[in-house]
């Protein structure tokens, strides 16, 4: 379903101030291509990605809403976000908790919950690969003992 360009602009105006306070960036930083700030290219890369797949915005009309940006960059973007849901959890995370807040229209009155969350599912995701680093070494660790 592609969206009628004032309902891209509308949603757009939803998610940045959540990605925001995710991010902790500006308005500005995520709506311009200038910074190369970790955090600010992650906020991009959720709206680019967002735009994209949820809501057809296609590559070469991405600079309709966010400046100096071309299509070969939103296809980056979109390419290198799909390979950190794939492959990151904690990206993966990131991502649920701002398409749910922006798909339930989470206004920023609910903001500390969301960083609340996100601080809780990072901290959970940390412990469960501590965990798993330590399944790991103690398999490997059988193996050579059994070899």
């Amino acid at each position: 379903m592609t969206y009628h360009s004032k309902n891209v602009d509308n949603i757009k105006n939803l998610a940045v101030p959540i990605l925001c306070e995710m991010f902790n960036c500006k308005e500005d930083q995520i709506l311009d291509m200038k910074s190369r700030k970790h955090n600010i290219i992650q906020a991009k890369r959720f709206l680019i990605y967002y735009l994209n797949r949820a809501l057809n915005v296609k590559h070469n009309h991405m600079n309709k809403y966010i400046k100096n940006i071309d299509h070969a960059t939103s296809i980056h973007h979109v390419k290198k976000l799909d390979n950190f849901l794939d492959f990151d959890i904690m990206t993966k995370n990131d991502y649920t908790i701002f398409v749910n807040h922006l798909e339930n229209n989470t206004g920023i009155e609910n903001i500390d919950l969301l960083i609340h969350e996100l601080k809780y599912l990072r901290l959970k995701s940390e412990l469960l690969t501590d965990k798993f680093e330590k399944l790991q070494l103690n398999a490997e660790k059988l193996r050579k003992h059994n070899i």
